[in-house]
């Protein structure tokens, strides 16, 4: 009973932004979150209102690339978009773009951004902020929620929580 109220409070406190969708993830956040989760399901969320056709590809390097510049390259009637993911490697890009096709969505212009970290990087890493959302992946739903709960329930991670929402300082034991 006591494992099921302590993983119940993960899920509804839910500080990496994966088990409900939320306007604005990074608004406010004090923790490190999985960019490509995010990106994912910003997509999902926005994709039936932007009907995007153009899409920039990366790691969080990537980040350098705007949508907002590179769409005054586009003709008016495209819409990009930027997948990008912390560490992200080619494995990772892959998945995505087969993401992409398995959905029916049209690609009509993209850009890649590789460098020397992305062709290294052959497979989605482990951890809370490598993990590749279940529908990119194909891999157990059960595994990617477990891989964040783990990570919430870190007693590190915990003390570290109630000490910023105390102290509302960051302290260098927290990174």
């Amino acid at each position: 009973l006591a494992l099921i109220f302590v993983v119940l409070s993960a899920i509804c406190i839910d500080s990496f932004y994966v088990f409900k969708d939320y306007e604005h993830y990074y608004a406010g956040n004090q923790v490190s979150l999985n960019r490509g989760v995010l990106s994912f399901n910003r997509f999902n969320n926005n994709k039936e209102n932007n009907k995007y056709d153009s899409f920039i590809f990366g790691s969080s390097r990537s980040i350098a690339f705007k949508c907002s510049e590179w769409e005054k390259y586009l003709a008016a009637e495209h819409s990009s978009y930027h997948f990008d993911s912390l560490g992200e490697g080619i494995y990772g890009i892959s998945i995505k773009i087969k993401y992409l096709d398995s959905i029916g969505q049209r690609i009509r212009n993209a850009i890649i951004i590789i460098d020397q970290d992305v062709l290294s990087i052959t497979n989605n890493r482990d951890g809370h902020l490598f993990i590749a959302h279940p529908s990119i992946s194909n891999e157990s739903k059960l595994e990617y929620y477990y891989t964040f709960i783990k990570a919430q329930l870190n007693i590190k991670f915990i003390i570290a929580q109630i000490d910023y929402a105390g102290f509302k300082k960051y302290r260098p034991y927290m990174s």
